[in-house]
């Protein structure tokens, strides 16, 4: 026998019970000596074990709950650890199941972060794909993202518009309210020149509007009204929100050879509280005066085309207008002007012509 171990009950320097070993060992090992005994301490002098250490220490080995588990710290000089892992995470934020696959160990980088691989296993989903994917044809198929693109961008690379001459579906201007409306800007390359272009108008209407009223046959007298108050239907669209318009020009024709001169008179309210009788004397109530667009001389009168026929023309009268209260009428009044006096010899011989645009 080369050894004999036995224990026994010895005390620390604090006088506290402590557990030793010791044993006899043959250092020849032939059986005759000499012997060594060898004492070791196991919680004793500076190898105390710290007690609220030693609380810590599991009672026995193996995997334990974390609450029976003792905890450590990777060491600063670690090197990455290789794990593999396999499972599902939860969805998170994301509807689509999203697995980490084995593709491979996973390394533990240093600092504790997990690096895996993950990939996106809903059915539903469509998948990145690559930069060398075809573009896509059609809506009904399953396509990359990737070819998605280039069909979009290929489809949106074939609209060509030629300068001045492409329509692009149907384009208007929202003319809601004023702070609703989408606003107008003339570019400063290319200005309004002043008195020659409408701002805010870019449809106008031509027309002509013209009346025929009832004259007394025979010979008027200096100063007086031929046929009345007149009036200008459809001076304005209603129907078109266009409230506004103006005069270019007017016509005066008499279906006989005559040489006086006349003046109308324009309003753009209806002078109902005024006197415009037929071959009389006009009188112009106070109230109606603020409705007088103004006044146009016709005192060219031509009849040199040799039929029994003469005309009057007043050109660049440009009065602008806007009719109140949702009337369309401009109303006038013709009035001799001079002391030479037109003779008629129907009812029907005066024509009186407007030419307007509508804004």
């Amino acid at each position: 026998m080369s050894g004999v171990k036995t224990s026994k009950v010895a005390k620390d320097a604090n006088a506290s019970p402590q557990s030793f070993s010791y044993g006899f060992f043959d250092e020849s090992g032939t059986g005759t000596g000499p012997f060594d005994p060898t004492i070791v301490l196991l919680d004793s002098g500076a190898n105390v074990i710290d007690p609220a250490t030693k609380e810590q220490l599991p009672a026995s080995l193996g995997q334990k709950t974390s609450a029976q588990s003792l905890s450590v710290t990777v060491a600063s000089d670690q090197t990455p650890v290789q794990v593999a892992v396999t499972g599902t995470l939860p969805a998170f934020e994301n509807p689509a199941e999203v697995n980490i696959t084995d593709a491979g160990p996973a390394a533990l980088e240093a600092g504790g972060n997990l690096e895996a691989t993950a990939t996106n296993t809903d059915a539903a989903a469509t998948a990145l794909g690559a930069p060398a994917d075809a573009e896509a044809t059609n809506t009904s198929s399953a396509w990359s993202v990737t070819a998605l693109l280039k069909g979009i961008f290929t489809k949106l690379g074939g609209v060509v518009l030629g300068a001045g001459s492409a329509i692009v579906g149907q384009v208007g201007i929202d003319q809601t309210l004023d702070g609703v409306s989408n606003g107008v800007v003339i570019k400063s390359s290319s200005p309004l020149p002043p008195g020659q272009n409408i701002y805010g108008a870019p449809i106008t209407r031509a027309a002509t509007l013209t009346v025929k009223p009832q004259v007394t046959v025979g010979t008027y007298g200096a100063g007086t009204v031929v046929g009345g108050l007149l009036t200008f239907n459809n001076a304005i669209d209603l129907g078109s929100n266009q409230f506004s318009g103006c005069v270019k020009s007017i016509r005066l024709l008499i279906t006989a050879t005559c040489k006086a001169t006349f003046n109308l008179y324009l309003f753009n309210i209806q002078p109902a509280a005024s006197i415009w009788t037929d071959g009389q004397q006009p009188s112009l109530a106070g109230s109606d005066a603020q409705g007088l667009l103004g006044c146009y001389p016709l005192n060219n009168a031509d009849s040199a085309l040799g039929m029994a026929y003469t005309f009057y023309q007043l050109d660049d009268v440009n009065i602008h207008y806007s009719i109140p209260n949702s009337n369309d009428i401009l109303y006038g009044v013709l009035v001799i002007n001079g002391t030479t006096v037109p003779t008629f010899s129907t009812s029907n011989d005066v024509s009186l012509s407007l030419g307007i645009i509508k804004y």
